[in-house]
């Protein structure tokens, strides 16, 4: 009852409005400062490739964008084949992971949510199918992906066979499932 009488509150009728703002306005922040950070490539391979363990290559720019979610967007990516390092299992042109909100200060402690691949082409050899099965049936930690508007194209050897087009994929892949 006496803070009332000393205080007049009155005068402080916007204070939440104040507060409500610069909530907002130090969010805003947070997740835009990575649009200042240089994304080195070589780091980013081998962050986004050792959860499959695989050997992959950049090739084009890496960005950052805060809208609609914080993400770095990567120009065309490059896949190896798991036994021939020469030939190309899969590209991408345009690439987009998206990052949790934690740690997004932090540029090598910044933790991936979803690899989403688009514009993809995914080379596969028919005959090398157990290989592909034998590196999906470790237990690998990996991060949900997802596949949009590409093409899977099937060989053998050096044979066309088959070509999927206009394919969507979503894969995950936990302890004891995989998901496709």
């Amino acid at each position: 009852y006496r803070i009332n009488k000393k205080i007049n509150f009155k005068n402080y009728k916007y204070l939440p409005i104040y507060f409500a703002v610069s909530l907002i306005f130090i969010g805003f922040v947070y997740v835009i400062v990575p649009i200042f950070y240089s994304y080195d490539k070589l780091k980013l391979q081998k962050n986004i490739c050792k959860n499959y363990k695989i050997e992959c290559l950049i090739k084009g720019k890496v960005n950052y964008n805060f809208y609609p979610t914080p993400r770095i967007k990567i120009k065309d990516l490059i896949i190896y084949d798991l036994s021939k390092k020469k030939n190309i299992l899969a590209s991408a042109e345009n690439v987009a992971i998206k990052l949790s909100v934690i740690n997004l200060l932090n540029k090598y402690k910044q933790n991936f949510k979803k690899i989403e691949l688009g514009n993809f082409e995914i080379n596969i050899d028919v005959k090398s199918l157990k290989k592909y099965k034998n590196v999906f049936a470790k237990k690998i930690n990996s991060i949900p992906t997802t596949f949009t508007k590409g093409k899977i194209i099937f060989f053998e050897e050096k044979k066309y066979v088959a070509t999927i087009d206009d394919a969507n994929l979503n894969f995950t892949l936990e302890e004891d499932t995989k998901e496709s």
